[in-house]
């Protein structure tokens, strides 16, 4: 991948970085297995345990849990649909860091902006924008997801990767849409 792709990657692998960082559970093997098309997109490369926490290091000069880490690359396009996963030792864990990193998220860290929540079926997402894509994270029993995607996939994509009918995810105009109208309210 050229430098100016690493470059592009950087932010939201940046803010990814702080979950990975901190991962327990070392000797633990997880199946994390990656569809091989993602809202039409096909699966480009995939990195697993070392590699992916190899590919964090070198963005962030930090060591990661690499049994524990999953990054998917989706599409040629630049900056490419991107699918993070990290597997905790337990969903508490997964709750507590996805706390943590929607805090400081939430108060317009690391180059994203307009922080926000919906419901799918009873998950809750967090949203933001930045690095001209949608950002959606969640934690889903003891493994913390990252989805970076472009906004016109954005719904197809989220839905895919909760395996729920398309109709069940809000799209970014729905979101967003509710998001605006929150920050007008007293």
């Amino acid at each position: 991948m050229p430098h100016t792709r690493w470059i592009r990657v950087a932010g939201t692998a940046f803010v990814l970085a702080f979950v990975l960082t901190s991962c327990s559970g070392k000797g633990k093997t997880s199946s994390v297995q990656f569809p091989a098309k993602l809202a039409g997109l096909e699966l480009q490369r995939e990195l697993r345990g070392k590699e992916a926490a190899k590919m964090i290091a070198q963005l962030h000069g930090k060591e990661v849990s690499p049994e524990e880490s999953f990054v998917a690359f989706y599409g040629r396009k630049n900056p490419p649909t991107v699918l993070y996963v990290s597997v905790f030792s337990d969903s508490g864990e997964a709750n507590d860091f996805l706390e943590r990193m929607s805090k400081k998220i939430g108060k317009g860290a690391y180059g994203f902006g307009h922080h926000g929540q919906f419901r799918v079926r009873t998950l809750p997402v967090e949203f933001v924008l930045g690095y001209g894509q949608v950002h959606f994270f969640f934690a889903r029993g003891d493994r913390l997801y990252w989805l970076a995607i472009d906004g016109d996939r954005a719904q197809q994509g989220l839905a895919e990767v909760l395996e729920v009918p398309i109709e069940e995810v809000k799209s970014p105009e729905e979101f967003l849409g509710d998001f605006f109208r929150s920050m007008q309210q007293p």
